[in-house]
């Protein structure tokens, strides 16, 4: 491999290695060639960040987005050398130890690992605990690639957070599509051999995992292994063995992060947070990657297993099992220790989304607002998802300004899900097995045996024995949620004093279809995504949240005297400061020099000077908000083609800006000069500014100014209406006109 390599563009690099693969010899040669290639896409010791498949979007990178895509899908050239290698039974890959989290890493030196890895575990000469995973290709691709998203470094200028709809979250999407199949089987093109398990040698003793009471198989696949049934190598064949390697990949590098095995003793009046002091908080990227994991998990779980016996079918069965207990300190911890911010969204819709499954399945009800009785068994199976987690994130909005249009949603995404029909009874059937005299609203001559057993047992899993369960409509939750009510209603007041108050009343058009449009261009548009419509849809959020909450829990919506003022505590936002907007009690004075004041030293007491704030936009200038001498209407629209033609062409507009000759000169006067800006991220708690790079472009919004408007339309009605002239005529003259003095000032300023 050449060693400039590093300096080819990827599509380059792309091209290149596709040829390398094609044109290998023999295996050996695509053994370390797909190895080099592998240290490229993901990172090294010397080349850390890889591709930066994280942060490669279609809308910044398009040619990259695409040779990527194109290179790593599942029918690129990259995985044809990939299953052309997997035929060889003796080709194996090292995947170190060290990548997993340091509690997975003592499993597997206590030897308290599932079945899975058992046969993988690799023992150096010389070293008495395994340093490694031997693996197949396929399987070692799969396991680099989950381990991309956690260990890809900052890089200076770029994004700390994965974006929606990057390269990475594309290829997570087609990787879990292709190895968890919601239909068929797992496919494998040009794949004729089996995956390869590592013989028992003397140097790597037998790993003996202890025995744990668990309701789930700790692996599908060992379930099947008991003799004289076949081994594992043997059930590896069938169609699962993939699907087992990537959802253990997952879990085990994204999700598991357990501290101690004393965690299950907590109760949930007791915080994990002592527990998880030396364990950083999840990233919002992985967040967001473990809920489309959920997603599909759901949907593969939900679908038609293959007819007979197969391990597929199996895990189709037990899927939950993989990742319920995992899955379970996963969120305590993100719920826990998040900061009281609207990042908590992610959070939030991880749970929504794992607590939903019948979103998923085939014959979804959910348009129907009703949860079907088949799901009785999953709510008692997950009952403490239900439950715990309702209570800690209640607790969480108590403590939040629920003014703030995003955190009213939040409340509103909870109250809609609980308040689905049929969902409240079913989590009491299940709660009333633990205490059939505690939970009245079901009334029932006893509690079902068969739900007892699950409930029991799912609590034991979680929480161990000693816990003490907080029943979703005991005592303890209702008076909190009547908290919640009445701290809802205090911010529905305060919204319409300050933020609607004093919102003006739209005026209705008078005429007919030209003063609509007119009215709907120079009105509507303007007042479109305003803050006043933002707080206008947290009113109504929060009084449905309010209705549907009391319903629930059968408690009587709060009322609120419209005189009353505020308590100073919920009057005030998470960071100490008034909310935005409401500047009632608050001195509104700059402050100035005392030379430079009327009052000098004898500065009335009780007036407190308040500091001048810099409020200048330092952000990206193309998405700068809508000014007062600008049409929102034509914004958008211009803003929306000017991005269409950059992501299209942008290589091509970057070659003829820094073209030489009178071609460049022209190109540097009409398109956009490179410009830097500042962009908000955050690294773990806290909120920092980074510097972006914003390369030459095409602007058209300076089009959408009021005055370039006015005067296009009162110069294209003289020269229609006074001097006659053709529309046609028109354009081509302005454009000529444009153009002569383009080119008049690219040769005035080379």
């Amino acid at each position: 491999m050449e060693s400039n390599i590093y300096n080819w563009s990827i599509p380059q690099k792309c091209q290149t290695f596709a040829t390398m693969i094609q044109n290998a010899q023999n295996t050996r040669e695509l053994q370390t060639r797909i190895s080099d290639i592998m240290k490229h896409v993901f990172g090294d010791a010397f080349f850390p960040t890889g591709w930066n498949l994280k942060f490669m979007t279609k809308a910044t990178q398009f040619y990259e987005f695409n040779a990527v895509y194109n290179f790593l899908s599942i029918k690129g050239p990259f995985f044809s050398g990939i299953f052309k290698l997997s035929s060889e039974s003796n080709v194996t890959f090292e995947f170190p130890l060290a990548h997993f989290p340091q509690s997975t890493r003592h499993c597997f030196e206590d030897g308290n690992c599932s079945a899975f890895y058992k046969p993988k575990l690799h023992v150096p000469l010389g070293a008495s605990v395994p340093l490694s995973l031997l693996l197949n290709p396929v399987e070692f691709f799969i396991f680099s690639f989950v381990h991309h998203l956690i260990n890809t470094p900052y890089v200076r200028g770029m994004s700390s957070q994965v974006a929606v709809d990057s390269i990475y979250s594309a290829l997570l999407e087609e990787y879990l599509s292709a190895f968890v199949p919601i239909s068929g089987v797992v496919p494998m093109p040009q794949y004729a051999g089996h995956p390869w398990n590592p013989p028992s040698t003397p140097s790597s003793p037998t790993v003996t995992p202890s025995r744990k009471v668990t309701l789930f198989k700790t692996s599908i696949l060992g379930s099947l292994t008991t003799s004289p049934s076949p081994t594992i190598g043997q059930v590896q064949q069938n169609d699962a063995w993939a699907t087992e390697a990537f959802i253990h990949a997952v879990v085990d590098l994204w999700i598991d992060c357990k501290v101690n095995k004393d965690h299950i003793n907590k109760t949930m009046n007791t915080s994990f947070s002592q527990d998880f002091e030396n364990v950083a908080i999840p990233s919002i990227d992985l967040v967001r990657c473990v809920r489309i994991f959920i997603k599909h998990m759901h949907s593969f779980g939900n679908s038609p297993a293959p007819s007979g016996l197969s391990a597929l079918a199996s895990i189709k069965r037990f899927y939950i099992g993989f990742f319920q207990k995992e899955l379970y300190i996963f969120l305590t911890q993100a719920v826990d220790r998040w900061p009281l911010d609207t990042s908590f969204r992610i959070v939030l819709e991880l749970w929504l989304s794992y607590i939903q499954p019948w979103r998923y399945a085939e014959s979804s009800d959910a348009e129907e607002r009703c949860v079907d009785s088949k799901w009785q068994f999953f709510i008692a199976e997950n009952l403490l998802f239900y439950t715990m987690f309702f209570w800690k994130i209640l607790n969480r909005l108590t403590r939040m300004e629920l003014t703030y249009p995003k955190h009213a949603l939040m409340l509103f995404r909870v109250a809609k899900v609980f308040c689905m029909k049929d969902l409240g009874k079913m989590i009491a059937n299940a709660e009333n097995t633990l205490s059939h005299s505690i939970s009245p609203r079901i009334r029932t001559p006893g509690p079902d045996t068969e739900l007892l057993g699950i409930v029991h047992h799912h609590i034991l899993q979680m929480e161990g024995s000693g816990y003490a369960h907080v029943f979703l409509f005991g005592h303890q939750v209702s008076n909190l949620v009547d908290q919640l009510l009445h701290s809802a209603e205090e911010a529905k007041m305060r919204i319409k004093n300050s933020h609607l108050a004093n919102v003006p009343e739209q005026p209705k058009p008078s005429g007919g279809f030209l003063s609509k449009i007119f009215h709907y261009i120079f009105y509507e548009e303007r007042r479109g995504g305003s803050e006043s419509d933002e707080y206008k849809k947290a009113y109504e959020h929060l009084d449905a949240s309010v209705h549907q909450l009391a319903a629930l829990f059968e408690l009587e919506v709060p009322q609120i005297d419209g005189e009353r003022e505020p308590s100073d505590i919920s009057a005030m936002s998470i960071n100490g400061t008034p909310p935005r907007g409401d500047f009632s009690g608050t001195a509104m004075m700059t402050q100035v020099p005392d030379d430079q004041t009327s009052f000098g030293d004898r500065r009335p007491r009780g007036i407190v000077p308040v500091r001048r704030f810099d409020v200048a936009y330092r952000g990206n200038p193309d998405k700068a908000p809508v000014t007062s001498y600008e049409q929102p209407f034509f914004v958008k629209l211009f803003t929306a083609i000017s991005d269409s033609l950059n992501s299209k062409f942008g290589g091509e507009i970057l070659e003829l800006y820094t073209a030489p000759g009178m071609k460049g000169r022209v190109a540097r006067q009409v398109l956009a000069m490179p410009s830097q800006y500042l962009e908000m991220q955050r690294e773990g708690t806290r909120k920092v500014y980074k510097e972006m790079y914003l390369p030459p472009r095409i602007n058209l919004r300076p089009l959408a100014s009021y005055s370039f408007l006015m005067v296009t339309l009162l110069l294209f009605f003289l020269f229609f209406f006074f001097l006659g002239w053709s529309s046609p005529s028109i354009f081509v003259s302005a454009a000529l006109c444009y153009g002569i003095y383009v080119t008049i000032k690219a040769l005035l300023n080379p």
